[in-house]
């Protein structure tokens, strides 16, 4: 039974940000993964150094359950993942 769906790569660019582009394209896609039989979560996977992307997921429910250092290998460097979930 599939119960958990994952969020990949999620970017807005620079130019829309602050106008609710991404609020709205996340809002829409949670909103979708409600519709799918048996799912009870979503996970992802946002970058420490994202403080607007992690603001985001957080204002829309989602909790941090973990951060894994050096997760991500962003801009040449490595930076913690923060694994992240929304249940229904």
């Amino acid at each position: 039974m599939l119960h958990k769906v994952r969020l990949g790569e999620f970017y807005v660019c620079p130019a829309y940000r602050g106008a609710g582009v991404g609020t709205k394209l996340l809002s829409s896609a949670i909103n979708y993964t409600r519709n799918f039989d048996g799912v009870q979560q979503i996970n992802l996977t946002a970058s420490e150094s994202a403080a607007a992307a992690l603001h985001l997921y957080e204002k829309l429910g989602f909790q941090t359950w973990g951060v894994e250092p050096n997760g991500i290998y962003y801009m040449g460097k490595f930076v913690a993942g923060h694994h992240m979930i929304l249940k229904f």
